[in-house]
């Protein structure tokens, strides 16, 4: 198995996270973000929530033209001790089952799709420290639980570049769904639930629904 420590195994990790990049996010799902960066002629890319960094550089390579920049406050050691996060990690070592993938493997994957898509900026940190006023689409894909949700769309809303794009991932959990569609409500906001998918969850229950919602973020 190979191991990131061993200098003699990286190139064969590169090239095997690279042929198959490492996200969370589906196919279908990635697609529907595409589509909405097209459709609204967005041009600079704030991800919240990078994780492996999988899906910043699919968007890095399907946008060449496009900045992407990617905020996560990598505490990958305590995330895999969360909920069902463990769940996660087993998941993803199934998925390369030659690599050695551990929780402090996470922030080096990102290095490694950074190193390979030059209009990839990697951010660590909270996000909420920076100026986001040049980014005119934020996906928001990082802290799921309801306060770190709200402060999310708060600070995007507020400071990101207008006209702008805010996507809120996972609307298929019927919290976050509400407390977005409540926010989008309260700051007369026009938004709809996009992406319809099926998902079983670890304890075998499944649910179904749109998963993303697309918030326009017009000048007051």
């Amino acid at each position: 198995m190979y191991e990131f420590d061993n200098e003699l195994d990286k190139p064969f990790i590169e090239e095997i996270l690279i042929e198959k990049p490492l996200s969370l996010l589906g196919g279908f799902k990635l697609k529907c973000i595409i589509d909405t960066i097209n459709k609204y002629y967005l041009n600079n890319i704030l991800e919240v929530g990078t994780f492996a960094g999988g899906t910043t550089y699919l968007l890095g390579k399907q946008f060449p033209d496009k900045s992407i920049t990617t905020a996560d406050i990598n505490n990958f050691e305590v995330y895999f001790t969360l909920l069902d996060h463990d769940k996660h990690l087993e998941m993803i070592q199934g998925w390369y089952p030659n690599i050695n993938i551990q929780p402090d493997s996470i922030v080096k994957i990102q290095q490694i799709y950074k190193n390979n898509c030059e209009n990839i900026t990697l951010f660590e940190g909270n996000w909420h420290n920076t100026d986001i006023s040049a980014f005119d689409a934020i996906l928001i894909d990082g802290d799921h639980s309801i306060d770190a949700l709200l402060a999310d769309l708060k600070y995007a809303h507020a400071n990101m570049k207008k006209p702008g794009i805010i996507i809120v991932d996972d609307c298929i959990f019927s919290s976050i769904r509400q407390y977005t569609q409540e926010f989008c409500i309260a700051n007369n906001l026009s938004f709809s639930f996009e992406c319809p998918v099926v998902y079983t969850q670890f304890n075998g229950d499944v649910v179904q629904g749109e998963d993303l919602c697309i918030i326009n973020i017009n000048p007051t």
